[in-house]
């Protein structure tokens, strides 16, 4: 728990951080919404609210933040965070996810960095995903190689995955031959690891 605490609260910086320092992320008239945006924004948005639902076509960075965030519409990256996070939008590059409950069903053209409870990916990763939860289910299509950290992993038969798929060691795994599974030592496990 301690480590997801760990990865869950540099997850928050790291989307905070990059959103801040974006170039990307330049000030601009409708740079703020208040539970909803939509239409087309040049510039980053920043989207805050009790429940967040973004459909917006943004020229820079989409940050969501919220009880129930949903990010939707395009963006160059989307970096959202709630109690319940979703994207179902398209990003041109990498999206962030934090929350109790995080679901993918959108499009992300590079990378997906995904840290909650439960992480549910259904959507299109063009390159890598890398997630920390205590369980994740994988139905969608990945381009690249996947690394999680987690108690429970289950991949469908539906997942297309291209790459590698990394899991701890201590995880309760589910998956068919089809996909590539490799185990690490989960370096924060109370068992001591094999001599070399």
């Amino acid at each position: 728990m301690k480590k997801f605490r760990f990865v869950f609260a540099l997850v928050l910086t790291l989307i905070l951080a990059s959103a801040l320092a974006s170039p990307a992320f330049a000030a601009g008239a409708d740079m703020f919404a208040d539970t909803t945006a939509e239409g087309t924004h040049e510039g980053s948005l920043f989207v805050a609210g009790q429940n967040v639902d973004s459909r917006a076509d943004v020229h820079g960075v989409l940050l969501a933040a919220g009880y129930d965030v949903r990010a939707g519409g395009k963006s160059e990256y989307v970096m959202a965070a709630g109690s319940t996070a979703e994207f179902f939008g398209a990003a041109e590059n990498d999206v962030f996810l934090a929350g109790n409950t995080v679901v993918v069903t959108g499009r992300a053209a590079r990378d997906v960095f995904a840290a909650g409870n439960t992480v549910a990916v259904g959507g299109t990763i063009g390159r890598g995903a890398y997630i920390a939860a205590d369980t994740v289910k994988l139905t969608g299509s990945i381009g690249g190689d996947v690394y999680i950290n987690a108690n429970k992993v289950v991949i469908t038969d539906t997942a297309d995955i291209s790459g590698t798929v990394r899991v701890n060691d201590s995880a309760s795994i589910s998956y068919p031959a089809s996909v590539n599974v490799v185990t690490y030592v989960d370096s924060s496990s109370s068992a001591p690891a094999a001599a070399a």
